[in-house]
């Protein structure tokens, strides 16, 4: 069941949902829109990854904090200026503006928030910014950036993300990935 606005805004009142900073202008009859926050990472690639090798993995540029020029055909690691915290009982998912959308511009690549992300401690969220066409972006750290949709669990996740995965909690600016960790240490 995805919340309306007005549970949104009762979990939050009541701290057992924590997006902080907090704007009610942000609240959506069934999701609440989170901004841009000022940091953000540009893969430089370099040649073939092997998902299962992080020396193959691209380094990263750090952009500007006051704008992010996205570059045509790039993905660019952004993160929310929100910190959140979601209760086992609850999932996320994020979703596209419609207004950046129309642009060309597709914000989120990687669209879910598990059960209990953030319960150790409120962190950001990463997105993958891109576009297909020849021209470059410019983003504008507070605008508003992706809807996150909240949905409802048919009861409490025994674990929470933190407690099992926790690959990208406790952050407060986009990481790259570490996908690699999945195949264990190298031979």
């Amino acid at each position: 069941m995805i919340l309306p606005d007005c549970e949104i805004r009762e979990l939050i009142q009541s701290g057992r949902l924590t997006i902080d900073p907090f704007d009610d202008r942000m609240v959506r009859p069934g999701s609440i829109c989170l901004r841009l926050g000022s940091h953000a990472l540009r893969p430089l690639f370099t040649d073939t990854v092997d998902v299962g090798d992080s020396t193959t993995y691209p380094q990263y540029e750090t952009m500007g904090e006051d704008e992010i020029v996205v570059p045509p055909r790039t993905v660019v690691l952004v993160n929310t200026l929100e910190r959140i915290a979601l209760p086992r009982s609850l999932a996320g998912w994020m979703s596209n503006l419609s207004g950046l959308a129309r642009l060309g511009l597709s914000v989120v690549l990687s669209n879910y928030v598990s059960p209990g992300f953030g319960e150790s401690a409120p962190s950001t969220l990463a997105l993958e910014v891109s576009h297909p066409f020849n021209e470059s972006v410019r983003l504008r750290p507070g605008m508003r950036i992706c809807h996150l949709v909240l949905m409802r669990l048919s009861r409490d996740a025994t674990t929470s993300y933190d407690e099992q995965v926790g690959t990208y909690s406790r952050q407060s600016d986009p990481r790259g990935s570490v996908f690699h960790r999945d195949f264990g240490p190298k031979l």
